[in-house]
């Protein structure tokens, strides 16, 4: 799991009416995975990304562009309930759920 996914969810945890009990469900169902940080790849990814979008009037809020950019630079599909809101990003593999 990308740190920028754990990021977004503990952002979520803080604005729940119970911070701290959310906080804790979110670190207990996150305990056995793996948090995947940045490395120099993801710069040049990100900047390929955002340029692309940007030259097509598109966009995408910064944390989900960092998201899409740790999924491409490790080869790993993105599992969203919003793929079309993903979908717009080249080469990205996008699993939905509902």
């Amino acid at each position: 799991m990308s740190v920028f996914v754990l990021c977004e969810l503990l952002v979520g945890a803080e604005l729940h009416a119970e911070a701290e009990a959310e906080r804790r469900r979110i670190r207990d169902t996150c305990a056995d995975l793996p948090v995947v940080v940045p490395d120099e790849r993801l710069a040049d990814t990100y900047a390929r990304i955002h340029g692309g979008l940007a030259r097509s009037g598109d966009a995408l809020a910064t944390m989900d562009l960092l998201i899409a950019a740790t999924a491409l630079t490790r080869e790993a599909s993105l599992l969203t309930a919003n793929e079309a809101h993903f979908a717009r990003v080249p080469g990205l593999r996008v699993l939905g759920y509902r």
